[in-house]
């Protein structure tokens, strides 16, 4: 595993043609608009689209499935319209959908860049540890559908911040934002229960072949910090793990200028192809 080195992060330096295809996947409780700092990183020299997950932004009035493929499927169909393979990049929620995307549809990704994917069925058949980190999991689940069926959404969503934020982070929004995300729940327990049911196993993970990247953050909630390292040591071909210092779960939006070269030149490597790539980029962008 490699640690972030933030003196040592910068753009990728081969320029290419635009055509290569860049899809990029939000977390939770956000929308395409996520992407706009990797966006502007990706943009010379891919296709980049930030397409809205179901639920949210622009798809809000169709609501969540409660299914991960169910809620690929928009972004599969995507792909295909495009008739190229594409660089997925998935963050949390976002992260587990492009996961899903990579185990049913391999033909479809070019690589991976998975940051901190909520896979947390991959916690189901750990040892002790792991069981416990999927408890704490559960128990945020529970506290949003108790707040549901006691119609206090405020209750659910602030156990549900503060897990991925720290304590405290509920209180520190402003009205609006607290009632945005209020409105949101449904959504977000819909997202919790697709999870819930994904039946994969670790034997799908193994099959994934293309290159991939997982990142996560020094200070992010164990569980998914646990997730990010049983992915890069369960897949095949051999994924990196990355870790942001000093970050928490949303690192795309509060440390975008350690995650975006991290991602660019991640996909670089995957377009080159070549070992002498690979290694270029870790001794650029990484220490040990």
């Amino acid at each position: 595993m490699q640690s972030v080195d933030p003196a040592r992060c910068r753009p990728a330096l081969r320029e290419r043609e635009p055509a290569s295809l860049a899809v990029l996947l939000h977390s939770t409780g956000c929308s395409g608009s996520q992407w706009k700092s990797l966006t502007a990183w990706l943009a010379s020299s891919h296709l980049v689209l930030a397409p809205d997950l179901p639920g949210y932004g622009s798809t809000a009035a169709q609501g969540s499935s409660g299914d991960l493929l169910a809620d690929a499927a928009p972004t599969i169909a995507l792909i295909e319209k495009q008739g190229e393979p594409a660089h997925l990049v998935g963050h949390s929620y976002g992260g587990a959908v492009a996961l899903a995307i990579a185990m049913n549809r391999p033909e479809l990704v070019r690589s991976l860049s998975l940051i901190e994917p909520v896979a947390f069925y991959l916690l189901r058949d750990g040892d002790a540890g792991d069981r416990r980190l999927l408890r704490q999991v559960a128990s945020v689940e529970n506290r949003i559908r108790d707040a549901i069926v006691a119609g206090v959404p405020e209750f659910g969503m602030a156990g549900f911040v503060d897990f991925w934020n720290g304590e405290g982070s509920w209180a520190r929004l402003d009205p609006a934002k607290q009632a945005h995300l209020c409105g949101q729940i449904l959504r977000v327990a819909a997202n919790f229960a697709a999870v819930a049911r994904e039946p994969c196993r670790l034997a799908q993970i193994r099959a994934i072949r293309c290159p991939t990247l997982l990142i996560r953050g020094e200070r992010s909630p164990e569980p998914v910090r646990r997730i990010a390292g049983i992915l890069a040591a369960s897949i095949s071909r051999g994924a990196r793990l990355a870790e942001i210092p000093n970050a928490g779960h949303m690192a795309p939006l509060t440390h975008p200028q350690l995650v975006d070269p991290l991602v660019a030149d991640h996909i670089a490597a995957a377009e080159s192809g070549t070992a002498e790539e690979l290694q270029r980029i870790v001794a650029a962008n990484f220490r040990y």
